[in-house]
């Protein structure tokens, strides 16, 4: 038989000794209640499986018999045969008929057994399998997180998300540091899951800070967050939320950036149990303002869940916020839990709630009162314990006496009031942002100098109304920081209107938003409106558009153009557009959305 090591040899030497042995070869991980094992296997040959002393690779556990099955390799090919075992050789869920072989992919699970078997490729001279899939992590997860209930036993489960790096090196660090029983695989562009099985926490934690340093030290941003079992949870999908809530937001603003004016109030209301409504424009921060309530709470080492609730249709997004059981619906081939059971003892972070469709708007007022939780298509609702934080850019009061939101559940949500004031009346924050936005955009480009801000740039950021707020702030330094030409940003770097920079020429606002007019009559007030009204009627042309293209369907003409119905038809409501009615009497006739 191969070379083992099992997960709790943790020599260096003996670990770099069987990286040795198995650069750029298959291997064999075998996982049971006892441990791990890790066979190095030949490039091509035939191995038998089995309790028996006389196989090739003796996997000794109870439900394994003598000769269970035979693995072959060739030309970078596996392939597994049962050999009429008792308890059966299976691959995923499916059980394989005795003598019939069934190819194998690198790094996809299969069962000897209650053993479960993987072929892996190592990297870079490390026993560490390639990345292989989220699923295949979540599927290691999962049955990690079952055996340590059954023994007793704990894991780690880790997210790192690394900005900057060259192609491989994450792969290579990871290699460097995992053992042959982890398991790493990419979630996402730049977001690697670890799955850690038997790691202890401080350990798990270590581990993950000697490869996020080193990834700094190469120049890369990183950020990374540990979630363990069964300290923090128990389960799967409990975990990784624990782990995402705990992972950085990459667009929190900088630590030495001024304390937002909403932070003392934060620090008040933190630890009560009552609902906090966020209120402000766009771009002002409440998505920031909601995870620091959450940081700042008792809750902050359970999940932290986020949904923008203008971002699906009603059916989908009453799917994501209570789940689902199986066979509800067309599709719905296995129960799945909603955000708020992910949530239980989190946050949970409603955006946009203004936009929440009336039907949904009085089953979450039914969670807020009762506390429980009905899946769709279920009979028995469950308990939850969650705090709910909504924002809004909304006039929710408006809304109320237009019967477009309950009045009972404003009540319930807005326990608390947060109001983030717009950038424009906050002006003397504006240097302090910019400045720290210089320096997290540099770390992220890797330019190990960053350009100063002139005193001539920034009057004129503070000059700027700023109808995006910190968002469009954000977006304007990173693009000065990259025209810059030298250690300096100047007002032609900024590109705003009213200096000698580049400038949009766009016709004059056909309307003029909610807020008055130009300040003092300035250039620099006129161009944003401009703009905004450009933009506007850029988005009703196309409403009108689809609602021709779809004659008058209004359902169709939203999922043309990416948005829900609820907010085409307030968007139409807003820009004066008729909605569209079917004629009486004239079955599947389409009306013209011109028609009057």
């Amino acid at each position: 038989m191969g070379c083992e090591l099992t997960n709790d040899g943790s020599n260096t030497t003996e670990r770099l000794d069987f990286a040795r042995h198995l650069a750029g070869a298959e291997y064999l991980l075998i996982g049971s209640e006892g441990g791990w094992t890790a066979v190095a296997l030949p490039r091509a040959g035939t191995l038998v499986l089995g309790r028996g002393g006389d196989c090739d690779v003796r996997v000794d556990h109870p439900s394994v018999s003598r000769r269970h099955a035979e693995l072959a390799l060739a030309d970078g090919r596996v392939t597994l045969r049962d050999l009429g075992s008792a308890n059966g050789t299976r691959v995923g869920s499916v059980t394989l008929p005795a003598g019939e072989p069934r190819p194998v992919a690198l790094a996809q699970p299969f069962s000897l057994g209650a053993v479960t078997c993987a072929v892996h490729r190592s990297i870079g001279g490390l026993p560490v399998a390639p990345p292989a899939g989220s699923s295949y992590a979540r599927t290691r997860l999962r049955e990690e997180c079952a055996r340590a209930a059954r023994t007793g036993g704990q894991l780690a489960f880790a997210l790192i998300a690394v900005r900057g790096a060259a192609v491989g090196q994450v792969e290579r660090e990871l290699a460097t540091e995992l053992r042959v029983s982890d398991v790493s695989a990419p979630a996402e562009p730049g977001t690697y899951e670890l799955v850690l099985p038997d790691a202890p926490p401080d350990a798990a934690r270590a581990a993950v800070a000697r490869i996020a340093a080193r990834l700094r030290a190469a120049g890369c941003a990183v950020r990374s967050a540990v979630a363990h079992v069964p300290t923090d949870a128990t389960d799967a999908d409990r975990t990784v939320a624990i782990a995402r809530s705990r992972l950085t937001d990459a667009d929190r603003t900088p630590s030495n950036a001024p304390p937002p004016p909403w932070l003392d109030l934060v620090d008040r209301i933190a630890d009560s149990p009552l609902s906090v409504l966020i209120r402000g424009e766009t771009g002002v921060g409440k998505e920031l303002c909601a995870a620091e309530i959450h940081r700042r709470s008792s809750r902050r080492d359970r999940p932290f869940v986020k949904l923008n609730c203008a971002a699906f249709t009603e059916t989908l997004l009453e799917s994501e916020l209570f789940g689902y059981e199986r066979g509800a619906f067309t599709g719905a081939v296995a129960a799945k839990p909603g955000l708020l059971e992910t949530a239980d003892g989190g946050t949970v972070f409603l955006d946009e709630v203004g936009d929440l469709p009336m039907p949904l708007q009085a089953k979450l007022l039914r969670v807020l009162e009762d506390r429980e939780v009905l899946r769709v298509g279920a009979l028995k609702p469950r308990r939850v314990d969650v705090r709910f934080v909504s924002a809004t850019n909304r006039p929710l009061e408006r809304d109320i006496a237009e019967g477009k939101f309950r009045r009972d559940l404003l009540y319930r949500l807005a326990g608390v009031v947060v109001e983030i004031p717009p950038l424009r009346e906050r002006v003397d924050e504006i240097e302090g942002l910019a400045a720290s936005f210089v320096q997290s955009i540099c770390r992220d480009i890797q330019r190990p100098d960053p350009p100063a801000l002139t005193p001539a740039a920034i009057a004129a950021l503070r000059a700027q109304p700023w109808p995006g707020n910190i968002r469009e702030l954000r977006n304007v330094v990173e693009r000065a920081v990259l025209l810059a030409r030298g250690d300096a940003i100047t007002p032609e770097d900024l590109g705003l209107a009213g200096d000698d920079g580049p400038t949009l020429d766009l016709p004059s606002p056909t309307r003029s938003p909610s807020g008055g007019g130009d300040v003092d009559g300035a250039a620099p007030q006129r161009a944003p409106r401009a703009l905004t009204a450009e933009l506007a009627e850029v988005e009703r042309r196309q409403i009108l558009a689809a609602l021709e293209q779809f004659g008058g369907n209004q359902t169709r003409a939203a999922r043309h153009l990416g948005i829900s119905r609820t907010t085409l038809q307030k968007r139409m409501d807003d820009y004066g557009i008729p909605r569209p009615r079917k004629r009486r009497g004239a079955t599947g006739a389409r009306r013209d959305p011109r028609e009057r």
